[in-house]
């Protein structure tokens, strides 16, 4: 019957026999070493790699606030304008200040006007931006530009007309309005009203 082959030696042999057991003894554990080593680093590059898709940051809480869009003007309640009986070559000026009193910016000012009645078809205005002046009597007020000429009613028919931007907060536009009856037959007897719109566009 067979044997296996490291019990296999022949008579007088012994020592060497012995010394060959110790020597593959040696080669067996230097292998289970080397085996074990190899399997400490995968498991070490396993680990590593198992952490490594371990969620970041979730317990991080994420905070959104949404800002202001805000313009205010200085009336105070009053009317820019109150005229009777207006005729053509009489113009009627005034002015108003606007600012603007939100947090986010830059944002577009556009001008628009509602109106009633129907003396707005044969009223014309000049609409001119500029430094901040006293309310009503224009007293200060430095022109920087014309922005609007023409009929009330196209200034309330359109979607607003571009004013300016404003930059930074608590900035304030003067505007200057002249008024004007067109000299026109037909706009005798006629009245009407007109509130301007200011819109602020992020």
């Amino acid at each position: 019957m067979a044997r296996p082959l490291d019990s296999f030696r022949s008579v007088g042999d012994g020592a060497a026999a012995a010394g060959s057991r110790r020597g593959s003894d040696r080669s067996t554990a230097r292998a289970l070493a080397s085996a074990i080593a190899a399997l400490a680093v995968a498991t070490v590059v396993v680990s590593e790699s198992t952490s490594a898709l371990d969620p970041v940051g979730t317990a991080s809480t994420n905070r959104f606030d949404s800002g202001t869009v805000s313009l205010v003007d200085d009336d105070s309640g009053r009317s820019l304008v109150d005229v009777t009986n207006m005729a053509p070559g009489r113009p009627v000026e005034a002015c108003i200040t606007v600012t603007y009193d939100g947090s986010i910016l830059p944002v577009d000012v556009t001008l628009s006007a509602e109106t009633s009645g129907d003396v707005v078809d044969f009223l014309e205005v000049r609409v001119e931006r500029g430094r901040a002046a006293d309310f009503g009597t224009c007293e200060g007020f430095v022109a920087g530009g014309e922005v609007f000429a023409g009929r009330v009613s196209e200034l309330a028919d359109g979607a607003g007309v571009d004013v300016g931007v404003v930059r930074s907060a608590r900035e304030s536009i003067g505007f200057r309005f002249t008024f004007e009856l067109a000299d026109d037959a037909a706009a005798a007897g006629r009245s009407g009203s007109l509130d301007l719109v200011w819109e602020a566009v992020p």
